[in-house]
């Protein structure tokens, strides 16, 4: 069959976190997925290396499907090969952070009829 993708972009703000400490901050975005998905990639980067956010991606069960946890870097990445109809949520989590301004992107797969 053949697929076609669709890309997308928001921006987001993680507060200050420190997650070893039990205080974690949180921010999050939800992907609507439409008929026939193929697969789901979703990044998201940020400016300061020194801020340690990690990625989280849940279906609409909340089962996570896809997560990125690279310390010392400006870029969280997951790809979701396998995806169903529906709601996904993103959950871009202050690891070890000062407030951070972040942008994220997601590419959609779509079988094409």
């Amino acid at each position: 069959y053949d697929t076609y993708f669709v890309e997308n972009t928001w921006t987001g703000t993680v507060g200050a976190g420190a997650s070893e400490a039990g205080a974690a901050s949180h921010d999050y975005y939800d992907i609507l997925l439409g008929s026939n998905p193929v697969s789901l990639q979703v990044k998201i980067e940020w400016l300061s290396p020194t801020n340690d956010l990690d990625l989280y991606v849940r279906d609409a069960s909340g089962a996570l499907v896809g997560s990125s946890g690279n310390a010392l870097s400006t870029t969280e990445e997951t790809f979701i090969p396998s995806v169903t109809e529906g709601t996904y949520t993103v959950d871009v989590e202050g690891w070890l952070n000062t407030i951070e301004q972040y942008t994220g992107t997601y590419v959609m797969e779509y079988i094409l009829k």
